[in-house]
Parts: C-alpha cells; structure tokens; sequence
C-alpha cells in the first residue's frame, strides 16, 4: 500500500497481479486482501484520508471491489423467548462482538431483578490510542410484531449519568419506535455518548454469520 504513492492508476495491474478480494469484517476492527495466492491482512482498520495516496487507494479499490459477503437469511421464532432467555442470549451477542473485552461483561443478575436500568455492562477492547470506555446495555424481550417504545426504557438519560456510561446500547427481538431514535439522539447530542441499537434485524443478521451460537437458540 505504501509503495501505491509512487504509481499512477494505469499501473495498479503491476501493482495487484491477477484477481483482488477485499474484505472489511462488519466491525471494521481487521481487513484482508486476497491477490495472487497472498492474502494479507490488517488489524484496527480506521477510516481516514491518506492525502495523495487516498486518491490510488480508492481507484484501487474501485477497480478490484469485489462483492460484500452475502447473509443467508434466517427468521427466528422470537415468541419463544421469555425475558431471561433473551437477556442470555444478548450476553452472547455482545462476547461475541469484537468491540467488547470478554473479561469485563457482567449480566445484573436475572431478568426483573433491581438492576438499576443495567441488564449488561461491558468495557471496550484496549485500543491503540483510545481508552476503555464503559457501555450499558438495556434487553427488552418484546413480542416480534411490537415496537420498543421510550415508556419500555425508562430514564436514559439518568441510567447514563449515575453509572457514568459512555456508551449506551437497547437490544430488542421486536421493533424500535421511531421515538426511542430520537430521544437516544437528543442524549447522545448533549453528552460525550455512543449509541447502538439492536431490532430483531440486526440480531438475526448477526447470527446468520454465526451458526454455532444460531444452533444454541433455535434448536
């Protein structure tokens, strides 16, 4: 990639022999690429603009892009899931998300227990540059055809601050109401705040990748 600087676009073939794949896992935290019986591959990926080598990169990559990997679509039965079993299988969504240290998930004992607004907490990954930072993590099991509204979630707003959180994430089998979007976005524009969401879409689309965790949920 460095040695890209120095050629012009219609040299990119020398520089890349033969068929290019280029891969960027969903998380963006490694990328491979794959040309000529070599593959290699790159940890912490960051977006960024690399001044006059940006514009061969893209062309690059433009040229060779090749096809993103495609899901196999799953559709679970969500009805039966009670509240502890989806709060069980939100611990195994989040040590499975590389974002995450294993060694600090902590589930706030059983579902309806006086968890404080707190289902799961974890700390991030140590990041070259970036400390730790502390996510919470609401599970809401809801019938699939329902949405999650803002009278399911409670204070946000309050959870975030007693617990000093600077990440806060909802996870739900069902829908997420429009206004749960736009009081998590009024909160994160006040604080220093990540937000994540995860519907019924994005769950069944993270373990169509995994078939190993799916087994342990729909068999």
């Amino acid at each position: 990639m460095a040695c890209s600087k120095f050629a012009e676009e219609d040299e990119s073939q020398a520089l890349w022999p033969g068929s290019l794949k280029f891969f960027v896992s969903e998380f963006k935290d490694f990328a491979l690429i794959e040309s000529a019986g070599m593959t290699a591959v790159f940890f912490q990926v960051a977006e960024g603009r690399m001044g006059a080598v940006d514009g061969v990169v893209n062309s690059l990559l433009e040229k060779f892009r090749s096809e993103t990997y495609s899901d196999p679509f799953i559709q679970i039965d969500w009805t039966r899931f009670d509240d502890e079993t989806f709060e069980e299988l939100c611990y195994d969504l989040v040590y499975h998300d590389p974002r995450f240290d294993k060694a600090t998930i902590r589930k706030m004992g059983k579902s309806r227990s006086r968890d404080g607004g707190r289902d799961i907490t974890a700390m991030t990954r140590v990041v070259i540059g970036q400390s730790p930072r502390k996510f919470i993590f609401q599970c809401k099991a809801m019938a699939p055809q329902r949405s999650l509204s803002t009278s399911n979630l409670g204070s946000m707003s309050d959870v975030i601050d007693q617990y000093g959180a600077e990440g806060y994430v909802v996870m739900t089998c069902g829908y997420i109401d429009a206004t749960v979007f736009d009081r998590l976005d009024a909160i994160a524009a006040t604080r220093s705040l990540e937000i994540i969401t995860w519907s019924r879409f994005e769950i069944e689309r993270f373990l169509s990748r995994r078939p190993s965790l799916l087994a342990r949920y729909i068999a």
